[in-house]
C-alpha cells in the first residue's frame, strides 16, 4: 500500500473547530494528506444558520436564533466526491445526530462505490429531532449494507436502531 496516495477529507462546519483541527493536522505533519473543508454535510446543498457553543461545537438551524448566528455552507457526500474527484473507500460519519441527512446525501457513493462506513449514531439526538434511528439503518440496508461491531462481529440492524445507548458506534459494509 502506498501511503503517499492515501488521502482524507474532513468536513467541519464550526469555524472554531476547523482552526483547531487544522492546527493539529499541521502539528502531526499530515497536512499533505488531510484536507479540512469548512462545510456541513447534509441531504442537499444549501445553507443553514449556525451558532457556536462554548465548546466550539456548532448547532445548525433553519432560522437565525440570535445576533451571533452565521450562515453555514451545507454540501453532500455525493457532491464533494464529485467535486474532489474522489471515490471514497471509507466514510466516517460522526455528525452529532445528522447521520440520516448525511446518508441521504451519499446515495450515489453508497450505490456505486460501497465504501465501508464507520458510523457513530447519536440515537438520543436523532430521537429528539424526530428522526427514526431505524430510517438511518434503512438507508444503508437498501444499499446492501450489514452492520458489525467495532470488533467485526455481526450486529443485527435492530440491535443498532433499538439500542438503549445514547451513542452507538458500529461499522457498516456490503
Amino acid at each position: 500500500m502506498c501511503l503517499e496516495r492515501n488521502r482524507a477529507v474532513a468536513f467541519e462546519p464550526s469555524p472554531v473547530l476547523t482552526t483547531v483541527l487544522s492546527e493539529r493536522i499541521a502539528l502531526n505533519g499530515v497536512d499533505d494528506r488531510l484536507d479540512v473543508v469548512q462545510k456541513a454535510i447534509g441531504a442537499a446543498e444549501g445553507q443553514l444558520w449556525g451558532s457556536t457553543h462554548a465548546s466550539g461545537f456548532i448547532e445548525l438551524h433553519r432560522e437565525p436564533h440570535n445576533a451571533d448566528d452565521f450562515l453555514v455552507e451545507v454540501t453532500t457526500i455525493d457532491r464533494e466526491s464529485e467535486r474532489l474527484g474522489v471515490i471514497p473507500d471509507i466514510l466516517k460519519i460522526d455528525i452529532e445526530g445528522f447521520e440520516y441527512e448525511a446518508l441521504v446525501g451519499a446515495n450515489r457513493v453508497l450505490q456505486e462505490s460501497q465504501p465501508i462506513v464507520f458510523l457513530e449514531l447519536h440515537l438520543d439526538i436523532l430521537e429528539h429531532r424526530d428522526v427514526a434511528p431505524r430510517a438511518v439503518c434503512g438507508i444503508l440496508q437498501e444499499h446492501g449494507y450489514k452492520f458489525y461491531t467495532s470488533l467485526g462481529r455481526p450486529l443485527a440492524a435492530s440491535r443498532v436502531y433499538n439500542s438503549a445507548n445514547a451513542v452507538l458506534r458500529c461499522v457498516a459494509r456490503v
